[in-house]
């Protein structure tokens, strides 16, 4: 064999291994790529439950608990949970429901236009500066609270319908005492179910980007 086809036979091997081996690797790293997660804030001014599993509820009750003076916003079916809630002794004059939400996009469309009625000063140019430049006191901490596999779609949606403000995000997953697949996303291929739930999520993502780019 020539040297100079010796040489192009080796080019094309490691390229297909590069090719093979990232092919592997994005593979693997499907689910852990849907995880955004945030350290727990020292404090919340407001936090937004979006509907869905019980285990996201359980998780905002310990934050409720932890969060004293947090305003706690859930997306739920039935605004009766208000009701349930006080029965079990939570102070419902911090709970807000929102039971017309259809899915995601109506969620974060709902939180955008709660945050801007509720606190206008802070999308104002005065306050955009101010929190770019780092000399603003009105930085408003808010956190998301979902399953580990919908935080990266819940933050692609975020980045596009809620306004630039005078605000820090915080991204909360369901902890694992009250998600029973909260690190199945380490070895997603191996269960069935979450199989499906992260071939589903990265399907709404790519809908989501093609029709909102």
């Amino acid at each position: 064999m020539r040297p100079c086809a010796t040489k192009k036979t080796v080019f094309l091997i490691a390229f297909a291994g590069i090719i093979i081996g990232g092919g592997i690797y994005g593979f693997r790293n499907l689910g852990a790529w849907l995880v955004v997660s945030d350290p727990l804030p020292s404090s919340l001014d407001v936090f937004f439950t979006l509907g869905g599993e019980d285990s996201r509820l359980v998780y905002s009750q310990e934050l409720y608990a932890r969060y004293p003076r947090a305003i706690w916003l859930i997306s739920y079916p039935s605004a009766a949970i208000s009701r349930a809630l006080k029965k079990e002794g939570f102070d419902t004059s911090r709970i807000a429901v929102v039971d017309t939400c259809q899915n995601t996009r109506s969620e974060i469309a709902f939180l955008s236009q709660r945050l801007s009625l509720a606190f206008p000063h802070l999308f104002r140019p005065a306050a955009l500066k101010a929190a770019t430049t780092g000399d603003s006191d009105d930085s408003l901490k808010i956190g998301i609270i979902s399953n580990w596999y919908h935080m990266r779609r819940i933050k692609v949606i975020v980045d596009r319908q809620l306004p630039k403000g005078a605000y820090s995000l915080y991204y909360l997953p369901a902890s694992i005492a009250t998600d029973p697949y909260r690190y199945s996303y380490k070895k997603w291929w191996r269960k069935k179910v979450v199989r499906s739930i992260v071939f589903l999520e990265w399907e709404k993502i790519l809908l989501y980007l093609v029709r909102h780019v």
